[in-house]
């Protein structure tokens, strides 16, 4: 058997892959993550019953009942599977602070997922014929398979990406843990895009030289396809990295989408030029309508809720003073738009780099009657629900920056258009739990606030159970309160407030009587509200509140990442005493 014999056919078409192997893997896959995705929507389910039934039972008893029944877990394992597993970090202790490479580090519990979806990858991917004496036809096998199984990752990686997928909120995956799945599952897929491209060349260049693949790339379209979407996968896993992602966001976000477009359109282009008729083509081509259909829902949504007939939506950024740049935006949609606490937004603003659109957690939400917009047939005045929300925006750099400039400019007050698209996330509800304790860092407070105001005002309308909350908010500088004054305030007029609520302010860079710093006033709350200057003790605030725990406990954080780390041990240490303790982490940035 000559050269030519060994090399020529196995750089062309299906000579040498093993295409039904390659489809049984793929439906292998498919069929294992949609039955363990089935098992936790499941599990998921179930919880939502179980705290669906204690919110309705606590929520109907006499204010001053007791929840002891609720303090245990029905299973006394429980709390040891959280502490070592649900709530564990990967490794010792790191989670949320940032690595300079990869950035955040995933959970145990995700971590073990990602785990077993890259080892049943490498498994598939490798399960070829290594016997195979002609090398060559090992590697037309090994490109069939890592082409397959890349395209057939991209389902679940479009499905991540998708703001109102339903699946993702049955899971009850929040934005950031899809963010991180998705980076994962495709780096996968680029490994097995580069794999691909690299395997198809060792054949060729051996049969013809480093001279034709100039030649095929520039002459063959299905090559030229081909090498489009391998560049493209090496350019977006060279951008991908936490250095070039966090050094220029804006810009990496666009080219990311770009490049994502150039490889779906260029697999496409590929497939078909095979001139076969391969199920890889329709993977591709249901990936990229999966991808059309979830834009076009966000944009329809943001349509629906920036715009009406007769109004849209305007922003009025104020640049707040004090030793932080600050802006509070509040954003005056046109119709009402129910949004939950825990929500975040997609915001445009038409005077500040209108081009980009940028996510931020709701602080605040209001209904307001609008104007009269007409007559109705009887002729009496016809009004109208509008909504106002409101975020609070920490000037980092690019947008955020821009944003505080430029109102600082306008005498520190903007009046823009805008668009609002959203609301997104908010799915836990809180409304079950007897007792509460919500830790925030900085800006972080705007994920929390919305849950304190829907708790202490759901006490007095009887929908939630909660009977003690603590919110535990850590700033630098006093004049921080300053952010949140009008809305803290509000909260503490609700009926009932003084009974449930305490906030504990940390004011980790003064000293007590620094003048300059604003204080929350409201009359017979005076003890709900107390400053401390120096950082919290973290873990003897929880165990403090285990202690006196009410019912089942949910401890939440939303801060920066060494703050996040801090609560999740001691939540975790606190789980040592058997009580039901749920904990949960927002995502403080992406």
């Amino acid at each position: 058997m000559n050269r030519t014999e060994l090399v020529d056919p196995y750089d062309e078409g299906l000579n040498g892959v093993n295409q039904p192997a390659n489809i049984a893997f793929v439906q292998i896959l498919w069929a294992s993550v949609g039955l363990l995705a089935a098992v936790l929507v499941s599990i998921q389910l179930a919880l939502l019953w179980v705290r669906r039934q204690r919110r309705r039972t606590l929520a109907d008893a006499p204010k001053d009942g007791d929840q002891a029944i609720w303090a245990k877990p029905v299973f006394v394992w429980v709390p040891a599977v959280k502490r070592h597993f649900l709530y564990a970090p990967l490794f010792k202790f790191r989670r949320a602070r940032r690595l300079s490479v990869f950035g955040t580090l995933p959970s145990r519990s995700l971590g073990v997922f990602l785990l077993f979806y890259a080892a049943s990858n490498a498994a598939y991917m490798f399960a070829v014929d290594f016997g195979n004496p002609n090398k060559y036809a090992l590697c037309a096998e090994i490109r069939g398979r890592t082409a397959t199984l890349a395209v057939a990752n991209m389902l679940p990686l479009v499905l991540l990406i998708g703001h109102s997928n339903p699946l993702t909120m049955l899971l009850r995956l929040k934005y950031d843990e899809c963010i991180m799945l998705h980076r994962w599952i495709g780096r996968l897929i680029i490994f097995g895009g580069l794999l691909h491209g690299a395997a198809w060349a060792i054949v060729h260049v051996t049969d013809k030289g480093w001279a034709s693949v100039g030649t095929e790339i520039r002459h063959h379209g299905f090559i030229t396809a081909g090498f489009v979407a391998w560049a493209s996968f090496a350019l977006i896993l060279v951008f991908s990295f936490y250095p070039f992602r966090s050094a220029h966001y804006e810009t990496f976000v666009v080219v990311h989408i770009v490049l994502a477009l150039a490889v779906v359109a260029a697999t496409i282009a590929h497939c078909k030029l095979t001139g076969l008729d391969i199920p890889q083509t329709s993977w591709i081509v249901a990936v990229a309508a999966l991808w059309g259909l979830e834009r076009l829902v966000r944009a329809v949504q943001l349509v629906r809720h920036s715009f009406t007939l007769q109004n849209r939506a305007f922003a009025v950024v104020e640049a707040v003073e004090g030793s932080a740049d600050v802006c509070r935006i509040t954003m005056n949609l046109p119709r009402r738009v129910d949004v939950r606490p825990g929500s975040h937004a997609y915001i445009r603003l038409a005077s500040v780099r209108f081009w980009e659109t940028h996510p931020f957690s709701v602080a605040w939400a209001k209904n307001h009657q609008s104007p009269q917009l007409g007559k109705s047939p009887v002729g009496s005045g016809r009004q109208k629900m509008t909504t106002s929300v409101s975020f609070i925006v920490c000037a980092q750099k690019g947008f955020t920056r821009s944003l505080f400039e430029r109102a600082s400019a306008c005498g520190g007050l903007l009046t823009t258009g805008a668009t609002f698209e959203g609301p997104y996330d908010g799915h836990t509800s809180l409304d079950s739990y007897g007792h509460v304790v919500l830790v925030a860092g900085a800006t972080g407070i705007t994920h929390q606030l919305g849950y304190v105001k829907r708790l202490v005002a759901g006490h007095d309308l009887r929908v939630t159970a909660a009977r003690r909350i603590v919110l535990v908010w850590t700033i630098r500088h006093g004049d921080a309160v300053g952010w949140i004054r009008s809305w803290l305030e509000e909260i503490l007029q609700l009926p009932g407030c003084s009974r449930l609520l305490r906030v504990k302010i940390f004011i980790t860079r003064e000293s007590p009587g620094q003048p300059g710093s604003p204080r929350v006033c409201s009359q017979g709350t005076e003890n709900v509200v107390s400053y401390y200057y120096e950082r919290p003790d973290v873990s003897g605030l929880l165990h403090d509140e285990v202690e006196r725990q009410i019912g089942a406990m949910m401890v939440a954080v939303c801060g920066p990442g060494g703050l996040s780390d801090e609560v999740r041990a001691a939540a975790r240490e606190c789980q040592r005493s058997g009580n039901e303790i749920d904990f949960e982490e927002n995502g403080f940035s992406w």
